[in-house]
Order: structure tokens, then C-alpha cells, then sequence
């Protein structure tokens, strides 16, 4: 065989090995995509006067619980999104007692929480001041 075919053919098998490899990686992110499911945000406005300096940016109290029996969920990976960014204003891991804390700018924002290999997103909600959430996954 001569050089020239050798080279050829290691170049349409390393072309196709690209191919396969980025369709697994388009597959995988795809199957990521799929698997966010729906979590249910229930809001309470918290009217607290820290006092201080009026640009203080609002704190997010939460929980995170199970949608059947209630139950905190320790461990949950919490992150808030503003709606038009793709990277997390926040991010914090839930207590023995479910709960996490975040101090956000106001705007508009939806939650991811990933837990035991699960991940959940809630509803937009609109922060304009001190708030408790509690997200139901």
C-alpha cells in the first residue's frame, strides 16, 4: 500500500471517529435537556425593614421538599437563573433541613435544583424584595 492511501485512509477513520464523537456528546447534552422536569414554587413576599442602606439586594429564604410526603431535602444543589442568562446568579446546597439561603439582584428568575441524579426547574418568579420559597421537586 502506498503512503498516500495509508494517510487517506487514517484520515476518513479519524473524520469519522470526530463525527461519531461529537454526535455522542450532541446525543448526551440532548438527553440532559430531556430529563428537566417541572418543580412546583410556591412564593411568600417577606416585608422586613433591615434598615440599612436601600440599595441592599433582596434575600431568598427557601426549602426544598418532596412533592409527595413533604419531606427537606438535604444536599439538593439550588441555582437561580435570571432569565436571560445562562450562567447561575447563585448557587447553594440545601442543610440537614432542606433549607438554603441567597441574596439576589431584583429581576426575574427561575430555579434549577438537582438532586440524586435528578433535576428539576421552577416557574419564572419576580424578586422585588425580601422573599421565602419553598420548591416542591
Amino acid at each position: 500500500m502506498r503512503r498516500a492511501d495509508k494517510i487517506k485512509g487514517g484520515n476518513a477513520r479519524n473524520f469519522f471517529m470526530s463525527i461519531m464523537i461529537i454526535a455522542g456528546f450532541y446525543s448526551c447534552e440532548k438527553a440532559e435537556i430531556e430529563e428537566v422536569k417541572k418543580a412546583r414554587i410556591v412564593v411568600e413576599e417577606v416585608h422586613n425593614d433591615r434598615g440599612g442602606d436601600d440599595e441592599e439586594e433582596p434575600i431568598i429564604q427557601g426549602w426544598v421538599k418532596d412533592e409527595d410526603d413533604q419531606t427537606p431535602i438535604s444536599g439538593a444543589n439550588v441555582k437561580i437563573f435570571h432569565i436571560n442568562q445562562s450562567n447561575p446568579t447563585a448557587s447553594r446546597i440545601t442543610d440537614i433541613n432542606g433549607e438554603f439561603q441567597m441574596t439576589v439582584p431584583t429581576g426575574t428568575y427561575y430555579f434549577k435544583v438537582t438532586h440524586a441524579g435528578s433535576t428539576t426547574q421552577t416557574n419564572n418568579i419576580t424578586v422585588n424584595g425580601d422573599m421565602n420559597v419553598t420548591i416542591y421537586i
